[in-house]
């Protein structure tokens, strides 16, 4: 089978992944609305190592004694949590569960009893040079920012985008003193975030956008901090954007070679002759 193109390649994937988990002595009367809350509500929205990715929802929860023997499902039916708490729903999971024997494991003195905990992850893995759709959010005259999927930011800077675009300002000078210190006063600086681009048929650019991951950058959370996603992306294909690149090179190569002529020329001259001044 051939590869799958990395335009149309898909960054959302599941993982079901099985972990060992601790239950205090007041969760277990509702163990399954007590793992939820505690253990996987919290990963939502953030970097997950054992999943490689953000995790966008979970579902499928089940516990059991080993992670090869019959597990008990939160219900009969599958249910998703979508970057919110559990809900009422789980209430009825806990009555389900008292009909049915699931063995925890005591170890010692400890009053916390011990289980594995299975679920299912909808997880999002970015790659670069995949293609992506997202709604503007924004623009200024230095970038352009969309929202992908209604919850991640992907900065475009100006030199990633087309080279037949330019930017309107909305903002209108006028002539006395006191309209440009109230201009200033609003912080705008050079119509920065105060106008909109256009494309090369003079369109204003706005709606959704479809963009090519350039770079990102993931961080897994820690202490307070839940992770940092930063994705920065191009309309510009990878042959465009190689080709732009070389482009620049080459004029600050030009531009190096004029500033030491320039600078040889000087040398050539000689500084400047003064007059003899005696000291006495």
């Amino acid at each position: 089978m051939a590869p799958e193109s990395s335009e149309t390649q898909s960054l959302l994937h599941i993982e079901t992944i099985s972990q060992y988990v601790a239950l205090p002595p007041s969760t277990l009367a509702t163990p399954h609305t007590s793992l939820c809350a505690s253990l996987f509500s919290p990963l939502l929205l953030t970097y997950y190592p054992p999943v490689r990715g953000i995790v966008l929802s979970y579902s499928n929860v089940k516990l059991s004694f080993s992670p090869n023997s019959p597990s008990i499902p939160s219900t009969s039916k599958s249910k998703s949590n979508r970057a919110t708490s559990p809900t009422s729903d789980d209430d009825e999971e806990d009555e389900e569960e008292e009909s049915e024997e699931l063995l925890l494991k005591v170890v010692d003195e400890y009053s916390a009893v011990f289980t594995w905990a299975t679920a299912s992850f909808l997880v999002l893995r970015p790659e670069k040079n995949v293609w992506i759709s997202g709604l503007i959010s924004s623009q200024s005259e230095s970038h352009i920012q969309i929202s992908y999927l209604n919850a991640f930011s992907v900065s475009i800077l100006r030199k990633d985008l087309p080279s037949d675009w330019e930017w309107v300002s909305d903002y209108t000078t006028t002539e006395t003193a006191e309209g440009q210190q109230k201009w200033k006063e609003d912080g705008a600086v050079g119509g920065s975030g105060n106008g909109y681009f256009v494309n090369g048929e003079g369109e204003a650019v706005e709606g959704v956008l479809r963009v090519r991951i350039r770079d990102f950058d993931l961080r897994a959370k820690s202490g307070v901090s839940k992770g940092v996603l930063r994705i920065e992306g191009s309309l510009l294909k990878e042959e465009e954007e190689t080709s732009r690149l070389a482009g620049d090179s080459a004029e600050r190569r030009q531009s190096k070679k004029k500033q030491k002529k320039q600078k040889g020329t000087l040398r050539e001259e000689g500084p400047a002759e003064g007059d003899a001044m005696e000291i006495s």
